[in-house]
């Protein structure tokens, strides 16, 4: 009986743990094939600007959205999960914490307040107080006759106490006057000793210039040569077959990437005009190299005769994963890479 109970656990968990494995794997070829769609759009008009970029996953299971413009106090960020906004649960988890921490203190003031000392019990330092017996007359005059005679005593040790520190303080005075007079009698012998050494001191130093001198410009040698080296390690590193070969492949791939991230539709118009004519010609003519990537959607609407720019402008977009993890895996098998690699190891 007790094996059934056992194999039947083992047997709730297994499928727990598939049942975590297959959400795993759906989400990873969630990741992979599901495309990351992307809304941008942005208009300038009388003064007026805004620009506003829209991020959406997995048919709005995550929303992310960017505004920026005139109207909006810097940039505005929004961050959506199963459409629930992310900042917004943010800010009040984090207001709940602040009256939590607030309400702690009143907590404990509201205890102490619930629980004063009661009237008429005693606390333990009144009870160690001895209760004062009355005294008699007899024994308040001796009592006032030994403070008087403790107030003389201690008259008279305040006066020993003081001339005693006029006395320390005059001796102090004198000291220095004494300790000075051996000081400006120096001997002649000691002066001369003392500026032979000084001499003697710059001297070694001076001898010991060419040895320094002669130590940097070594030291600068070595490291000419060291770096001529690694000049022309690089140099024999950018000219090999495998870095040239990683080259073509790397902006080969980013080629691929670009084109696939590009935007798929652009939709608006554009009206520009500048002071100089000439410059309004030039500018309409170097965006028509780039005709091919706009297509007709974006129209250009050139003025000569006034300064203008505004117009309104729309794109979409996707990415797919699998694009990334395409051009990642060509570069870790590709040899020339892997050379590469092994090369800057030994390094």
């Amino acid at each position: 009986m007790l094996i059934h109970i056992i194999l039947g656990i083992l047997k709730i968990i297994g499928i727990l743990l598939l049942v975590l494995l297959c959400l795993l794997l759906l989400l990873l070829l969630s990741l992979v094939f599901v495309p990351v769609r992307y809304y941008g759009s942005a208009f300038r008009e009388e003064g007026k600007y805004e620009g506003k970029v829209r991020v959406s996953w997995l048919f709005h299971l995550i929303f992310v959205t960017a505004r920026y413009g005139s109207g909006t106090e810097g940039l505005q960020l929004s961050i959506r999960f199963l459409g629930i906004p992310v900042d917004v649960v943010l800010k009040k988890i984090a207001a709940w914490r602040q009256k939590r921490q607030k309400k702690k203190p009143e907590l404990t003031a509201a205890e102490e307040k619930k629980t004063p000392p009661g009237e008429g019990t005693e606390t333990e330092e009144q009870a160690a107080i001895p209760a004062k017996k009355p005294r008699s007359a007899q024994q308040a005059l001796l009592e006032t006759e030994k403070e008087s005679s403790v107030k003389a005593v201690g008259t008279e040790m305040d006066a020993e106490t003081k001339n005693s520190a006029e006395t320390k303080d005059f001796a102090e005075k004198k000291k220095p006057a004494e300790k000075k007079n051996p000081a400006e009698k120096k001997s002649p012998a000691a002066k001369l000793r003392s500026v032979f050494e000084k001499i003697s001191e710059i001297i070694k130093k001076l001898l010991g210039l060419p040895g320094k001198i002669k130590a940097a410009f070594v030291n600068f040698r070595r490291t000419a040569k060291e770096i001529y080296g690694k000049i022309e390690q690089i140099r024999e590193l950018l000219a090999s077959e495998s870095f040239l070969g990683a080259k073509t492949l790397v902006f080969g791939e980013l080629g691929i990437i670009m084109r696939h991230v590009r935007p798929r539709k652009i939709k608006g118009d554009i009206y520009f005009g500048f002071d100089d004519p000439a410059l309004t010609g030039q500018v309409l003519a170097g965006a028509s190299i780039f005709y091919p990537l706009y297509g007709r959607g974006l129209s250009l609407h050139p003025y000569f005769d006034r300064v203008i720019l505004e117009g309104r402008a729309q794109i979409w977009g996707r990415m797919y994963g699998f694009m990334f993890l395409r051009t990642v895996w060509k570069l870790f098998r590709d040899a020339n890479v892997r050379d590469l690699r092994k090369k800057f190891k030994n390094k």
